[in-house]
């Protein structure tokens, strides 16, 4: 069923847009207009009274027909994101649905292919997210690292992620380095990772459960060709 509406907009932006799909967020939330010949494009800024109507498809509020005549539109703005952890997108779902997110350093558990197999699995940490891939360019592939933009979504009752965007692929998440009680330790995200360092500012090896002493400039590097998910520590002298 159709719902009347009229608000009152201060900012919002669109953030993308993609055929009949148009997102958009202010300050307090994001929506979804799905409306064919919207005319919104990404970066369009909107001030003023936004009359229409919407429903709830699948779980997640949508825009079906609109009026821009009570609003300015102003192009060229630039357009929010909002980089989330799993864990915290998880424990806050509701307040994230249809905003431009990114999450960084996530490990590919269940691949996407297109639209051809459209549905699949992000991991970060011990927290999994779905994903639902709406493009027919873009691919996840199994066991990659990556960083990628995506809007929260609902089918029916289901947590996902609305993809539309190629993601960076890595070859590592990004390196982890902490010093505490005189030991430094190295830790990656990637499972089977090999950890290369410096000891002294010369060549890179591989260390394996050895013990150096090393000061923390001195470790310049992270390699992972995908072997083994380990910390590795150096204690001063």
């Amino acid at each position: 069923t159709l719902n009347s509406f009229e608000i009152n907009v201060t900012d919002a932006i669109v953030t993308y847009v993609n055929g009949n799909n148009a997102y958009v967020e202010d300050a307090t939330a994001g929506i979804l207009i799905y409306k064919s010949s919207h005319g919104l494009k990404a970066g369009d800024k909107l001030n003023g009274t936004l009359s229409g109507k919407g429903w709830v498809r699948y779980g997640v509020a949508q825009i079906t027909e609109f009026s821009l005549t009570g609003i300015t539109k102003e192009s060229g703005a630039e357009i929010p994101v909002t980089v989330v952890s799993v864990t915290d997108l998880l424990n806050d779902y509701k307040s994230y649905v249809s905003k431009r997110i990114q999450i960084v350093d996530a490990t590919v558990t269940d691949g996407v292919t297109g639209l051809t197999d459209r549905n699949g699995v992000v991991k970060q940490g011990d927290k999994t997210v779905n994903l639902y891939n709406n493009s027919s360019s873009v691919n996840f592939a199994g066991t990659s690292v990556v960083d990628f933009y995506a809007y929260p979504s609902y089918y029916n009752t289901t947590k996902q992620l609305a993809t539309w965007e190629t993601p960076t692929t890595k070859k590592v998440a990004t390196p982890e380095i902490a010093c505490a009680s005189n030991v430094v330790t190295i830790t990656c995200g990637t499972p089977s990772a090999t950890i290369y360092c410096s000891v002294d500012g010369g060549e890179y090896a591989q260390y394996s459960g050895h013990r150096y002493p090393v000061a923390i400039h001195q470790l310049r590097r992270l390699i992972v060709p995908g072997i083994l998910d380990t910390a590795f520590h150096f204690p001063e002298d």
